[in-house]
């Protein structure tokens, strides 16, 4: 898909933020008047938000309208996010906001493939069907969509519309995490990828795997994610890269514990003292 239209409107946010908004509204208008659809899409919102002129919403929706009749994808997902009520700008329909959504992925709209994938994995206006949400979130993911890229990876980590694969989930959320990288929730299900503390996958676990994973989980304890205060004190309770200490462990999932994590809850009923007052597990 043509990235166009976003750097159009990186453009035109930059000329708007340097106060240049009459420049970049008569840009705009120039464009339009040699066919340029994008401009146009453009252009209607400057209408629907009142920037640097008079708002009126629906002369910004019918010139949004005219562009998807030129074939304007990006279009589409700007009608598609006021109809679903994202902005509130008018009566939220449904049945008109889905029928954006597909004719933007007709056009081979990315993020309209990612929202879709996301109505389809939810059952959001839409019957829920996780094949198509996966089928539709990867070609979104592989067009850069952050939203396809994080439900790639968590299709992947769970087995949602595909098979589990704990490699490929993590390909995807390092992907997610160069995008957002304080995203303590992808540092998180990546470390489990990576180490498997829950033994879900039963996959071969390199030390290299395990440095990653210890290096997310404490990027995330610096967060306060309770669950990576639970896996940090697995590596020390299983003396995986580091060496074994109970007392090190039993410290990071009470803290995860105290956090509100409910296995760590749970696990710390295996944690007892013995008469030099060192923890040990049974």
């Amino acid at each position: 898909m043509s990235h166009r239209y976003d750097d159009l409107t990186d453009y035109v946010l930059e000329k708007i933020h340097a106060g240049e908004c009459d420049i970049a509204f008569h840009e705009l208008e120039n464009n339009v008047s040699q066919g340029d659809a994008d401009s146009l899409a453009l252009l209607g919102g400057f209408y629907i938000y009142g920037i640097g002129v008079d708002t009126d919403i629906q002369q910004g929706i019918n010139m949004l309208e005219k562009s998807v009749q030129m074939e304007c994808g990006d279009a589409c997902y700007e009608l598609w996010k006021i109809y679903s009520g994202e902005d509130q700008i008018v009566r939220t329909d449904y049945d008109i906001a889905i029928n954006y959504l597909r004719k933007g992925m007709e056009l081979g709209n990315s993020k309209c493939y990612g929202d879709m994938g996301c109505c389809y994995l939810n059952g959001e206006y839409v019957v829920k069907n996780p094949k198509l949400g996966y089928d539709y979130s990867k070609i979104a993911a592989e067009d850069g969509v952050p939203c396809g890229i994080i439900n790639c990876a968590i299709c992947n980590d769970d087995g949602i519309g595909t098979v589990r694969n704990a490699y490929e989930a993590s390909q995807w959320y390092r992907k997610y995490l160069e995008m957002e990288p304080d995203n303590d929730f992808a540092m998180v299900r990546l470390a489990i990828c990576l180490a498997d503390p829950y033994e879900m996958f039963g996959i071969s676990i390199s030390d290299d795997m395990l440095r990653e994973a210890l290096f997310y989980c404490e990027q995330a304890m610096l967060k306060d994610n309770p669950e990576a205060y639970l896996i940090y004190g697995w590596f020390y309770e299983m003396g995986k890269i580091v060496p074994q200490n109970y007392d090190e462990a039993y410290k990071y999932i009470k803290k995860s514990a105290e956090l509100g994590n409910d296995f760590a809850k749970e696990h710390l009923k295996s944690y007892f003292k013995d008469i030099f007052g060192r923890y040990y597990v049974r």
